[in-house]
């Protein structure tokens, strides 16, 4: 999905000049994304986890190139689908969504970010949750 990520980013930036906006939203009604797989990161070598997260920050990283407005919303956002949303210049959430970094559980910080770029939230009721 990272590689994805990726490619569609990319694509975006090498070979849509004249985009103005992309609306990026979860396929289904409960969720835009539930982000990573930490049990899956678990069972990973040091070199295989590293490798997949330079995979996913550069697909951050070429989304937030786009010249464009990118929108995200609905439903849960977690770790990584919360940091998506951050990256993006507007966001807009519906007045069920959920924000959650669950990487914090376990001891780590947001991977792509999201630290860095939580600030940058506008808070609304449907937002308030984060906090």
């Amino acid at each position: 999905m990272g590689i994805e990520l990726l490619d569609v980013w990319t694509d975006f930036v090498r070979n849509h000049e004249g985009l103005r906006c992309v609306i990026l939203t979860g396929a289904g009604e409960d969720a835009f994304c539930g982000g990573g797989d930490m049990k899956q990161r678990k069972g990973m070598s040091e070199y295989d986890w590293r490798h997949q997260h330079e995979i996913f920050e550069q697909a951050l990283w070429t989304m937030m190139e786009c010249l464009f407005g990118d929108c995200c919303s609905n439903g849960k956002a977690f770790g990584g689908g919360l940091e998506m949303i951050l990256a993006a210049d507007f966001a807009y959430g519906v007045d069920s969504a959920e924000l959650w970094f669950p990487e914090v559980m376990i001891g780590i910080l947001p991977g792509v970010g999201g630290t860095t770029t939580l600030h940058v939230l506008l808070v609304s009721d449907a937002l308030m949750k984060l906090f």
